[in-house]
């Protein structure tokens, strides 16, 4: 048993991190029940039920009187690991695939063995004849196995998302690389723990203990107080319909600006009628009206031959690299692609395209979109993963970029394809 002052220290600990961690749970499951949300969902319910269990059988004498639910941690802590994997998985995917239970296998397993062996073969199941001994230590080798093997599938899958499409802003991903840290950090050291365990025996083990208990309880925090944090300041990574509420203010506010900019263009761009052409040898700057300095400081126009020429190698490179896909790219980067100055690239763009940099990649970006939206091969997928898969760098952008070029969201545009198909 633990010193009254550790036990003073750990009980508001665990209680809290128990109590909003079931909280989160529900929380998440009410504001959007999509797949992905249901696993994230269950990740915080297992924490918190984990915290409360752990609590329980380490600082009270609950272990002594009901030993049989010491196995509630040990199948938690396989369903961890798969947890967040499907969590991931389910970000790029809509709808349910019942293969996917198959990463339960383990847990089901070793309940299957501890109910029919450890409480049913084996005689009255005690605290002290479980613990500790070899078929334990075999299933705590297997929880951090299990645990190593999915999170490295995790870091390879979006490592290998960010090397491909170089999407650093996605703030789904940032929340996967902060749950994914916290849980390789818990397994790493509970490796560190069985290691002294196994050399120096029992001479340390009340040291070993603390120290494990500590890091448990002190994940948990970390894990649990970052993602309320990160909720608070991103809420729209739970509900997915708020992206497309966004794209429609976006456009609204987008449409408002530019009403108010015609209704502002007849006395701020236009000479009167009644004022005297410019002439070369004005008297004054003063004198000048707005229509002469525009005249006076506009560039000339890149020769038509040349631009067409340019075009049509623009067209060219990228259709076949595929440079927009590039979240991060820029009109330098083009620019040096096509072997030409960026300030002539946006010359051509702007009066020979009649579009700015941005707006020329963002409506191919688009139309990748659109292709994927329509394909049988990218039907199970999700908004994030077309955003994704189609070079934008966050889904709002997505969102409000699809709307402004096609007049509807991405959802409704897949629908309308799907109905008019059907």
């Amino acid at each position: 048993m633990y010193s009254p002052s550790l036990l003073l220290l750990f009980t508001p600990l665990y209680l809290w991190a128990s109590v909003q961690s079931v909280i989160m749970s529900q929380l998440i499951l009410v504001v959007n029940r999509c797949v992905a949300n249901i696993f994230l969902a269950l990740f915080f319910l297992f924490t918190g039920i984990n915290a409360v269990f752990q609590y329980l059988l380490v600082f009270t004498d609950f272990r002594l009187t009901h030993p049989e639910y010491v196995f509630v941690s040990d199948a938690i802590g396989l369903c961890y690991g798969p947890v967040l994997y499907l969590y991931y998985r389910y970000l790029l995917r809509e709808h349910f695939c019942l293969r996917d239970l198959f990463h339960f296998v383990p847990a089901t397993l070793f309940l299957a063995y501890f109910f029919l062996y450890e409480l049913g073969y084996a005689g009255p199941f005690q605290y002290e004849n479980y613990i500790d001994q070899p078929q334990h230590v075999a299933v705590l080798c297997a929880i951090m196995l299990s645990n190593l093997v999915y999170l490295s599938l995790c870091l390879f899958s979006i490592r290998e998302r960010k090397s491909g499409r170089r999407n650093h802003e996605f703030r789904l991903i940032t929340l996967l690389d902060f749950l994914i840290g916290a849980l390789l950090l818990k397994s790493i050291f509970n490796i560190f723990v069985f290691g002294f365990h196994s050399i120096l025996g029992t001479e340390i083990m009340d040291i070993v203990r603390t120290a494990k208990d500590t890091v448990f309880i002190g994940t948990n925090l970390v894990i649990i107080t970052g993602a309320q944090l990160f909720f608070m300041r991103y809420p729209e990574v739970l509900n997915r319909d708020w992206f497309e509420n966004t794209a429609t203010t976006a456009e609204a506010s987008a449409q408002s600006v530019n009403d108010d900019e015609e209704l502002r263009a007849p006395t701020t761009v236009f000479a009167s009628p009644k004022q005297p052409a410019p002439v070369a040898s004005a008297p004054a700057p003063a004198q000048s009206s707005p229509t002469e300095t525009t005249t006076s400081t506009q560039r000339p126009q890149i020769p038509d031959a040349q631009a067409q020429a340019c075009i049509e190698k623009l067209n060219r490179l990228l259709d076949e690299k595929r440079m927009f896909l590039n979240a991060e790219l820029s009109e330098k980067d083009l620019a040096e692609a096509l072997g030409v100055p960026s300030y002539y690239l946006s010359k051509v763009l702007n009066q020979h395209v009649g579009k700015r940099f941005n707006e020329y990649i963002n409506e191919r970006r688009v139309a990748e979109a659109q292709r994927l939206l329509t394909s049988k091969d990218t039907a199970n997928r999700t908004m994030f993963a077309i955003s994704l898969d189609s070079g934008f760098k966050s889904e709002s952008v997505f969102y409000t970029n699809f709307k402004k070029f096609t007049g509807c969201t991405p959802r409704a545009y897949k629908l309308q394809h799907t109905a008019t198909k059907g």
